[in-house]
């Protein structure tokens, strides 16, 4: 196991940034589902929505104090961390914590992209139904599209549970 080195981590100068630390999160081979596109391109949507929801959780939990993540790049395939002191100021600790987040942001994109977890996704939203963007999904007037499932879902979380009419 090669341990990371202060040299080896990337640098972002992406929308005029003072030079952030940054992770590479693309993905670079998507599994080949048998399922529709329209089903495939969801799950896609879902699992880079859940990477980004989940990313700044994780390094908060690794640095222990208030920092933003954000995508960057021509794809948005970067993940820059700001709020971290200068990287060229950084001593073994701070080397090793990069090390733990970079080594989490790759794992997550492994785990998000595996086949099992894809087409789990996908039969659990019913994304390979015909009409499924009819009655899984929602655009609200200001153009923000939502999953109907994962509202459900999180209303359970919240404590107010499903609806039941007789």
């Amino acid at each position: 196991m090669t341990r990371t080195r202060k040299d080896d981590i990337q640098i972002s100068y992406h929308q005029g940034t003072r030079g952030l630390p940054m992770v590479n999160v693309k993905v670079y081979h998507w599994p080949i589902l048998d399922v529709s596109e329209k089903a495939a391109q969801f799950a896609w949507e879902s699992q880079q929505d859940r990477f980004w929801e989940e990313v700044e959780d994780a390094a908060r939990e690794i640095w222990h104090h208030t920092i933003k993540v954000y995508s960057a790049g021509r794809s948005g395939g970067y993940a820059v961390v700001s709020g971290l002191h200068d990287v060229d100021s950084w001593d073994a600790i701070d080397v090793s914590r990069w090390s733990r987040f970079e080594k989490w942001c790759k794992a997550e994109v492994e785990y998000l992209t595996n086949e099992k977890e894809l087409l789990d996704l996908i039969e659990a939203n019913r994304w390979n139904e015909v009409g499924a963007e009819e009655f899984n999904f929602f655009e609200s007037p200001d153009g923000e599209r939502g999953c109907i499932s994962e509202m459900k879902l999180a209303a359970i979380e919240a404590g107010f549970g499903p609806v039941i009419r007789k």
